[in-house]
């Protein structure tokens, strides 16, 4: 492990204990087994930040859905991992696929707070520099871990994943 991965992992820790994250990773881990359909985890996450959303009394944005839905994501599988069906072998590639969906929705959540920034204009810029930062992370692996295309591969599909799941 990496001391990237060890830095990422402590963030997601910290999340697992957060009362508004606590029962949408719950949700999550209801769904979440060897050889699932990333779809079948992404709309539970969906479903249960938007049911939290409600309950809560917040504004039901998307955008802050799809970060927090991915967050949660991301943290439930770190607690428990698992591998996702459609991805190289390996829980650290479910991991890859949920930290790049996480970091493209905050991307696009905080270019859309700009409101100046078009929709599909957010979402390349958010799923490019998703993509980007892992490269980078694969990169600095090769002193650690080693670089690994299958890491790779579970980026880039996890970095497009936000904007494939229905919100409302």
């Amino acid at each position: 492990m990496s001391w990237i991965n060890d830095r990422q992992e402590a963030k997601f820790s910290r999340l697992r204990n957060d009362p508004h994250y606590r029962p949408i990773i719950d949700a999550v881990r209801q769904v979440q087994k060897n050889g699932v359909e990333p779809s079948t985890v992404t709309r539970e996450a969906v479903r249960a930040t938007r049911d939290q959303y409600v309950a809560a009394g917040r504004r039901i944005d998307q955008e802050d859905i799809r970060r927090d839905a991915f967050l949660a994501a991301t943290a439930a599988c770190i607690e428990a991992p698992y591998e996702l069906s459609g991805l190289p072998e390996g829980t650290d590639k479910t991991k890859h696929y949920f930290w790049s969906g996480a970091f493209a929705a905050k991307i696009d959540q905080a270019l859309d707070a700009l409101r100046i920034v078009p929709q599909g204009a957010r979402q390349s810029i958010a799923i490019g520099s998703s993509i980007v930062v892992g490269w980078l992370k694969e990169v600095a692996d090769v002193f650690t871990t080693g670089y690994s295309r299958s890491d790779l591969l579970a980026d880039r599909l996890g970095a497009g994943s936000p904007f494939k799941v229905p919100v409302s």
